[in-house]
């Protein structure tokens, strides 16, 4: 239900998508689809413009499962990235099978796209990585392989309307097989994965922002896949097989932490982006490509808890296993984590599941979208409305866009009730080591700028769409004088306003007494504001003089508003022209007499405010204007 508030800020807060991880996750907050609007009320008198604002939200909800084809000539090949905006939109990256081309497209909060981009290059793969960094700029990774089949990696940073920022090539004396990269808090950069034949040593780099290598190091042992994040202290986490490791922010190693399975074998911590939370580290330990756990570790590398293996979902009569496509963890304002990824019985009946642990590691919910055609999921993110938004791909290689509602639901294809047939016991362990050692590694960097090409949107289908909470009218009763101006102002860049008359502009002028109103839209949704204007006088008429002169003749000596109220407050202050306070009263009987500690004030035009309160018609009122006056001599 839409309600009104007291004037704001407005502005909502935001997140970045994994790996960037700003601000530190588990400490973010998260709003329903609110939009405020916000109201001003000019009232024009004689002598000065008094304004006032009062501001209100919409507040709805948004939920759809929505397909298309990639591109105009062929289906899409994976991976496919996923990115959360400020503004409650969100980006994806695509790489289309039959143009090798990367696709980037920019969502609006309501779903429809803002633009759509793409550029080729003969080196690039596939995209790894999508994040946004501290700028909100987006840095997206590729891997590469050149003409020489030499393996590397390619840094895109574009800004929020796709131009390219800064763009370079990095290639090492051996093969980078890419698998992590992202935004740091400082304002660099990092990249990672496994190099050399059949992966037979883990490596990260970090650069800065204009694109030089700060560090380089590797590790030589034999991994099959790696995970690696910034975390607050400047440093990196990175996960490969069996082990967890933090690298210091100059990259040297601090402590690896090796986790192992007293019953069972252990299985690929590296498929999984660990999430730094604020007392630890979150992490997915799978088992035997079926099971899995999750583990929380302190700071130091030491096990606090693992999970239940993740049970099995019993759902619409299947028993589906969670197993496939978890790509990141993400939690909420209360700490609970939050998974999504793919579950199935085979390889070709997979659907696309949400899994939600309390901060303990607990399952509780769980959501599968069963839907005719095979779903594997890609990667998800939270938006702006407390929802996820979630990237999948069907069994035609078709995208498939999943937007929730606040409680991971959708309305259509989703199977909520959770009864799950727990897995098999397990008991972990870590053993932590202070002594691993990480060398030098080199890598040459060569920039590369991509000529971007601006595309027209594709089209998209929905499978089903559904709209929530339908806001109901707002109704302003305050004191409005005839001939004011009202204004009504959309904050968010995509709402608009139409007023009764059909005019879009502002300001709206009040010529007699009645009801008036707005009607603001987002989204395609319409909330209508009524503006009550009372047919009589306004209260507490104040007007305020723009020249005195304190020359003792004894007329026009003191500057002061005039009126015919009673106040319960009021707080009158005058300012010379460098914005020093010259004079302030609490009392209405008082005024200046022109003077600054004793000392006559030159001629000059001062500054002065007014705020102050009273009674009329039963009701408090308040009110703050501003204004010049001249001091003549």
């Amino acid at each position: 239900m839409p309600m009104l508030k007291l004037p704001g800020n407005g502005k909502l807060p935001g997140m970045a998508c994994s790996p960037g991880n700003f601000p530190l996750p588990g400490e973010f907050l998260y709003h329903h689809h609110c939009t405020l609007y916000l109201v001003q009320m000019k009232v024009l008198f004689f002598y000065f413009l008094l304004s006032f604002f009062t501001t209100g939200i919409i507040c709805s909800q948004t939920r759809y499962i929505r397909t298309w084809t990639d591109v105009r000539n062929g289906p899409s090949s994976s991976p496919l990235l996923v990115c959360a905006l400020p503004d409650g939109g969100w980006t994806t990256v695509s790489f289309p099978r039959s143009e090798e081309a990367v696709w980037i497209t920019r969502y609006r909060p309501c779903g429809d796209i803002l633009w759509e981009k793409s550029f080729r290059d003969a080196d690039i793969k596939f995209p790894v990585s999508l994040s946004l960094d501290n700028s909100n700029n987006f840095l997206i990774a590729f891997q590469t392989e050149n003409s020489s089949l030499q393996k590397g990696v390619y840094l895109l940073l574009v800004d929020m309307q796709g131009t390219p920022i800064s763009a370079s090539y990095y290639y090492g004396g051996q093969d980078l097989d890419l698998s992590s990269a992202g935004a740091m808090e400082d304002g660099n950069y990092f990249f990672g994965g496994g190099g050399g034949d059949d992966w037979s040593f883990e490596f990260l780099t970090t650069i800065d922002g204009k694109g030089e290598v700060l560090w380089s190091k590797k590790r030589e042992y034999s991994i099959f896949r790696q995970s690696a994040v910034p975390v607050s202290d400047g440093g990196i986490l990175s996960c490969t097989d069996d082990r967890i490791t933090k690298w210091t922010k100059d990259g040297n190693i601090e402590w690896t932490s090796v986790v192992s399975a007293s019953n069972g074998p252990f299985g690929l911590l590296g498929k999984t982006i660990p999430l730094e939370i604020n007392d630890g580290i979150l992490l997915v330990a799978p088992y035997d490509n079926q099971y899995s756990n999750l583990l929380k570790i302190d700071k130091s590398g030491e096990l606090e808890w693992n999970s239940p293996s993740f049970p099995i979902i019993n759902s619409g009569g299947l028993a589906l296993v969670f197993k496939f496509g978890i790509s990141h963890i993400l939690t909420d304002a209360e700490g609970n984590i939050i998974l999504a990824g793919s579950t199935g019985i085979n390889a070709s009946n997979i659907s696309t599941t949400i899994y939600k642990f309390d901060p303990t590691g607990t399952p509780i919910f769980s959501n599968t979208f069963i839907l005719p055609e095979t779903y594997f999921c890609y990667d998800f993110d939270f938006i702006e409305d407390g929802g996820l938004i979630i990237l999948s791909m069907n069994q035609d290689r078709e995208p498939t866009l999943f937007k929730t509602d606040d409680q991971y639901m959708i309305g259509c294809y989703g199977n909520p009730d959770f009864n799950p047939m727990a897995g098999p016991e397990r008991t972990l362990q870590t053993t932590v080591d202070f002594s691993s050692e990480a060398s030098d590694m080199f890598v040459q960097r060569e920039e590369k700028l991509p000529t971007i090409i601006d595309k027209e949107p594709h089209e998209e289908t929905d499978l089903c769409f559904f709209y929530d909470n339908p806001p109901g009218d707002i109704t302003i009763d305050t004191f409005i004088c005839l001939g004011a101006e009202i204004e009504i102002e959309a904050v968010h860049p995509y709402a608009g306003v139409l007023w009764e008359d059909g005019s879009v502009s502002n300001p709206f002028t009040v010529t007699e007494p009645g009801t008036y109103y707005a009607d603001f839209s987002f989204c395609g949704i319409q909330q209508r504001v009524n503006f009550n204007v009372p047919d009589g006088n306004c209260p507490c008429i104040v007007e305020v003089p723009n020249v005195f002169t304190p020359n003792n003749d004894g007329v026009n000596d003191f500057f002061a508003p005039v009126y015919d109220c009673v106040f319960t407050d009021f707080q009158f202050s005058v300012y010379n022209r460098w914005g020093k306070k010259v004079f302030f009263s609490q009392s209405q009987f008082d005024g200046w007499d022109g003077k600054i500690r004793g000392e006559s004030a030159p001629s000059d035009v001062y500054i002065w405010e007014l705020v102050y309160a009273g009674f009329h018609e039963g009701q408090v009122f308040t009110r703050k204007s501003a204004g010049d006056v001249t001091l003549l001599r």
